[in-house]
């Protein structure tokens, strides 16, 4: 389960996928550090509860 957490200014910053489900557009549910220099980030629909798995690369 996810804790909703307040927008901030940066909050549009990083985009945010449609559900491959249903089509809405997830939510980000969480940030993980991953290997040197990424970061997997962790969204989620709030519609049906799937979740999709991204791996970025820092700036």
């Amino acid at each position: 389960m996810s804790l909703y957490q307040t927008p901030t200014k940066h909050s549009d910053s990083i985009r945010r996928p449609a559900c491959d489900m249903c089509g809405m557009q997830m939510m980000l549910a969480c940030i993980d550090f991953d290997i040197p220099d990424h970061e997997q980030r962790t969204f989620e629909c709030l519609r049906c509860r799937n979740r999709e798995f991204v791996v970025v690369k820092l700036k």
